[in-house]
This record gives structure tokens, sequence and C-alpha cells, in this order.
């Protein structure tokens, strides 16, 4: 029953509302619709106008001559200066180069025993002490077995011996070495002389260690011997001894 009875009520309402409407409403809806202006239309396709119009020539620059009455101005021209010459510093060789050993320390060199081959070298104690020692290593050089370096030992210094190392006994030091060497050294043997109270060496009261290195049978040489006091070694080489000397006391 309630159905039809609020289908009843929904029907007569919408006749009511029909029945009542103006006759004009929907001429006025209809006329504000075609009062609207219309969408624009736009042609994405037209050509861009030229910004030039056909057959525009540019105007050429009118150039005005000075005149007569006016000076004309001239560039500057700038003094004529000569071109400094150039000159190479002169070298000066510095002081001969004492490595890898050490530098020198002012002492006299010796004579040197063996070749002319390798780079010099000194090795002396920088407060004047004697050689009382050395640390030897044996070397080879085309097939050729040497004495690879020998590095002095001064008083003070080491306590202890080593395979590789010579000392002297005690009151002794390095006066002296014996050379076996031609293009290179091949053997060494040290004479220790007593230290005297003045700090000479006594050549009177010496004697000569075994030989570093294998002699090869030619006569040796020997380089000081006089009692001076020999403060370090000096000579040339690289990977073997190609000579050797000692360091003298200037001094004594």
């Amino acid at each position: 029953m309630v159905l039809p009875i609020t289908l009843v009520l929904f029907v007569s309402g919408l006749g009511f509302y029909v029945l009542n409407a103006e006759p004009g409403d929907k001429g006025r809806r209809d006329l504000r619709i075609a009062d609207m202006p219309p969408r624009p239309q736009f042609d994405h396709g037209a050509p861009r106008a030229p910004r030039d119009p056909p057959g525009f020539q540019p105007a050429a620059p009118v150039l005005v001559p000075p005149s007569v009455d006016e000076p004309v101005a001239s560039e500057p021209t700038l003094p004529s200066v000569p071109s400094p010459r150039f000159e190479m510093p002169r070298f000066t060789p510095g002081p001969r180069n004492l490595a890898p050993w050490g530098d020198s320390t002012g002492g006299k060199q010796t004579e040197l025993i063996g070749g002319s081959g390798g780079a010099p070298f000194e090795r002396t104690s920088s407060t004047g002490q004697p050689v009382v020692g050395v640390r030897h290593r044996l070397g080879s050089w085309a097939g050729r077995q040497c004495v690879g370096r020998l590095e002095p030992i001064f008083a003070g210094g080491a306590t202890s011996t080593a395979p590789d190392m010579i000392m002297a006994r005690d009151g002794y030091a390095l006066g002296a070495l014996k050379v076996d060497a031609d293009q290179y050294v091949d053997a060494v043997a040290l004479v220790f002389m007593r230290l005297t109270p003045a700090g000479d060496l006594d050549p009177s009261d010496s004697y000569t260690s075994d030989w570093i290195g294998k002699p090869t049978g030619k006569p040796t040489r020997t380089i000081g011997g006089d009692g001076a006091k020999v403060i370090g070694i000096c000579g040339r080489g690289a990977a073997v001894l190609d000579a050797i000397g000692l360091v003298i006391d200037p001094y004594r």
C-alpha cells in the first residue's frame, strides 16, 4: 500500500509543475546560449610574414670626407728599441761529489791504487778519530771476484765483531794498507800499528791482518805506514772497488 501512495504523490507533483510552467522559459534559455561570443579559431598552418618586405635593400653608409682645413690625425711613431741579447749563464762546476759514503772533513788523501773507473768517495771521522777496524764485503764484476766495499770503523764506534768486520787489538789502529789491484781491487790486507800517547802511530810495533779477497800473486803495493794517524778511507767504486786509498790527519 505504501508504494502506490508514493507513486500517486510523485505523478501529482509532476503534473502540477507542468501546468504552472511559463511558456517562455525555454526560449530565454536558448537566447542566453545564442548571445555567447563564438569560440576563436586559430590557423597554425598560416605562413609567417617575412621580416623585410620584398625588394628591400639596406642603405649604404655615407662616408663624409674630412675637411681640407681639418688636420688628419696620424698614428704616433714609437721609438725603435734594440732587442736585448740573451746570454746563457756560464756553468761553474760545483765541488766533487763524494757520495755515497760521506763527505770530506779536510783530511789529506793518499794516492789511490787501482783502476780509473767508478765514482769517487771518502769516508772519514767527523771528530778526527783514528780508524780501528773495517767492515768489508766481497763482490764480482764481469765474472771476476774482487773487494766490493771497505768501510772504516772509528775509535769509540763498534764494540763487538762480526764475520764481515776486522777490528784492531786494544791500543792499535790502522796505519797502512797492502793492496793487490790493477783494474779493480782484488785483495786488501790491513796493517795495524800501536797508538802512541801523542796520538801518532808507531810503525815499529805493528801486525798485519788476513787478506780481504783473494790475492792474485802479483806484487802488492803499500799505502801509508809512516806513522801518520789514519782518519778515513777514500777511493773510487760502484758495485765493486775500483781503487782504494787512505785519508791522513793533516795535523799530525
